[in-house]
């Protein structure tokens, strides 16, 4: 579910408890922080279908990376329209 006014968004996962609550601030402020002058991600979603979703942000201009594999896990790491960086794993 999502839902948007002016002052912010709201992105409800499934039915579950979390939110993701986006506000407008005129601040350079960002939901990803920096290791070492790196960006580094602070929210990821979790999904079964890696290469679908993956997909899905690539035919909608997201700016994504490509699929990693590490053992079992496989995840890619997208930016939204401001910059901010999140990551989608398995």
């Amino acid at each position: 579910m999502l839902s948007l006014n002016k002052e912010l968004a709201i992105l409800k996962i499934n039915d579950g408890p979390s939110l993701l609550i986006l506000v407008p601030t005129p601040d350079e402020t960002y939901a990803h922080f920096t290791i070492n002058g790196t960006q580094a991600f602070s929210i990821a979603f979790t999904s079964q279908d890696i290469p679908g979703f993956h997909q899905h942000l690539t035919d909608h201009k997201v700016k994504v990376d490509d699929i990693q594999h590490d053992d079992d896990h496989a995840y890619f790491h997208f930016h939204d329209p401001n910059g901010n960086k999140f990551q989608v794993h398995w």
